[in-house]
């Protein structure tokens, strides 16, 4: 059995094993009762959906506290809608630049203008994304497949009828700036 005390940060101080000269002093149970250590209860699993949040002393015996698994903040769900709206961002970037670089170089190109049109709409609504409403954080913005549903361009329009956003070479990728 190990004992303990509750140090007023929350944290234990263990009672040591040996003691001004006394060995084994952790097993005179009375002498370390006395110097204010209580038994620490030693089998506990955390529940789910709890994490552990301190210690108590429950009929004297230290016991551990759980509490409710806090959710993210405000904050973080911005941060992370942020982050998945400039991840879809970067995967479209190729499709923009392959499509510039074709037309430069006089070369067919694989996708057509309509499709980029779409593309850089899309890629509109997700820099305004984070002022389209007071709570844009509580979603995910729509992929390019689901938001290209609604606003309608058929995969005719696609010469490679392909609608992925995903590069060829996923080194093309770059990242874009937190646009709010």
């Amino acid at each position: 059995m190990n004992y303990a005390k509750i140090l007023e940060n929350g944290s234990l101080e263990y009672a040591p094993r040996n003691i001004d000269g006394v060995s084994n002093w952790i097993e005179d149970v009375d002498a370390v009762k006395a110097a204010g250590y209580l038994p620490v209860h030693d089998s506990f699993l955390t529940p789910e959906g709890k994490v552990f949040s301190g210690w108590e002393n429950v009929d004297d015996v230290i016991c551990p506290v759980f509490s409710e698994e806090p959710g993210a903040t405000d904050e973080e769900k911005k941060q992370i809608v942020r982050q998945v709206r400039n991840d879809y961002i970067n995967k479209l970037t190729w499709r923009i630049e392959r499509y510039r670089e074709q037309i430069a170089l006089r070369n067919e190109t694989t996708d057509d203008g309509e499709l980029i049109q779409k593309i850089l709409e899309y890629r509109q609504y997700l820099r305004d994304y984070p002022g389209s409403s007071a709570t844009w954080f509580e979603q995910l913005p729509q992929t390019f497949e689901d938001w290209l549903e609604v606003h309608s361009v058929s995969s005719e329009n696609n010469t490679d009828n392909s609608l992925s956003v995903e590069p060829e070479n996923k080194a093309q990728s770059n990242e874009v700036e937190d646009e709010e």
